[in-house]
């Protein structure tokens, strides 16, 4: 009979532990938990959007203020290709690994992507010279 025993689907590795953060609380943003990057102009080809070194547990990806066009999206996890789909952007925030409700309130997913050495996020968009990218990372060890 096959394993189906949470450690056996997770690895065995139970859950990240924390890298420690001496600058928490105060260095939480005052309104949310997510930390926002914006200017991205990914029309001229695939750009970065998001680059992670180190060990990171990210919780939460969404693009914002995206033209409902089509675009190219790309995620390299410790240099495994994960993602690398076209698809319509959405109007509004179109969330890639999280959640967000009716009322706009963003909240991250209960499933958390996780690196070891290097997380990239890239984007392609077909005219738009202006997204953002709104995202939650935690440093663990």
């Amino acid at each position: 009979m096959t394993d189906k025993t949470l450690s056996s689907l997770v690895g065995g590795g139970g859950l990240p532990r924390l890298a420690p953060d001496l600058t928490y609380p105060s260095s939480k943003a005052a309104t949310a938990n997510y930390k926002t990057i914006t200017g991205i102009d990914a029309s001229s080809g695939l750009t970065t959007a998001l680059s992670l070194t180190g060990n990171f547990a990210v919780s939460y990806l969404a693009f914002y203020d995206q033209a409902a066009e089509s675009n190219r999206y790309k995620l390299t996890v410790d240099g495994v290709v994960i993602w690398d789909d076209t698809k319509v952007a959405a109007a509004g925030v179109d969330v890639f690994l999280g959640d967000v409700n009716i009322s706009g309130t963003l909240y991250p997913s209960d499933i958390t992507i996780e690196c070891e050495s290097s997380l990239l996020l890239e984007v392609h968009t077909a005219t738009d010279t202006n997204i953002g990218l709104y995202y939650i990372a935690r440093a663990i060890v």
